[in-house]
């Protein structure tokens, strides 16, 4: 995930409408997608068929890696309260750090003191300047120095 940042460039514009940028990057392989029907599959039988074609399809259309959707399904099998989740229960997961913009930080500024500047490292993305929070990014193992 280190070069998370440095493709940022590259970006959608999805990223500057939620100010935030999902910490998943790189590719969906259809073996990934296999194993995780699989683990759905045993984790919940009584799913049909039609679940997992559409979820297929669904996930790829909205750009998901093999760790996203890895921890998608890991984590639906953790929180599932009711018989059999929902294909919007694994679409709605995500990891994502916060963008702030320079109103943002100068406003967290006038709450905290000078020190927030240091709490930050700024990047540009889709030539717009953002703030990214250093503890998020250790957090998530994004380098920023």
């Amino acid at each position: 995930m280190g070069s998370l940042i440095e493709n940022l460039q590259k970006s959608s514009t999805e990223i500057l409408e939620r100010n935030s940028i999902s910490i998943y990057e790189g590719n969906l392989t259809d073996l990934c997608v296999i194993e995780n029907v699989k683990i759905l599959k045993r984790s919940f039988p009584q799913l049909e068929g039609g679940f997992y074609d559409i979820l297929s399809k669904m996930i790829r259309e909205d750009g998901f890696t093999n760790q996203r959707l890895t921890d998608a399904v890991k984590h639906v099998i953790r929180t599932c309260v009711y018989p059999t989740p929902t294909i919007a229960n694994i679409l709605s997961f995500d990891k994502r750090m916060k963008l702030n913009t320079y109103n943002d930080m100068v406003a967290m500024v006038d709450e905290y003191g000078q020190k927030v500047w240091e709490m930050y490292f700024k990047r540009k993305i889709n030539d717009q300047t953002y703030w990214i929070s250093k503890r998020e990014a250790d957090q998530y193992g994004i380098k920023y120095e």
